[in-house]
């Protein structure tokens, strides 16, 4: 590991994904919400951050258990 060791734009978003547990979403959906946390790095906004991301993906969730019942 070097001093000047930079992660490139594809490792952040993989790191994003597996920090968050985003691998269910579609890949445009991951890169609009990569893009939307790089924006909003405040402090006492974190935390709100980290919630919304878990409703994404819960919600994800839910629409294709859904989609599932409906094609039943």
């Amino acid at each position: 590991m070097g001093l000047f060791n930079k992660k490139t734009e594809d490792e952040k978003i993989l790191e994003f994904v597996e920090n968050y547990k985003l691998e269910e979403l579609d890949v445009e959906d991951i890169k609009k919400l990569y893009e939307i946390s790089k924006t909003a790095k405040f402090s006492y906004a974190q935390g709100l951050i980290e919630q919304n991301f878990i409703i994404i993906k819960l919600l994800d969730r839910l629409n294709k258990n859904i989609e599932e019942l409906k094609n039943k």
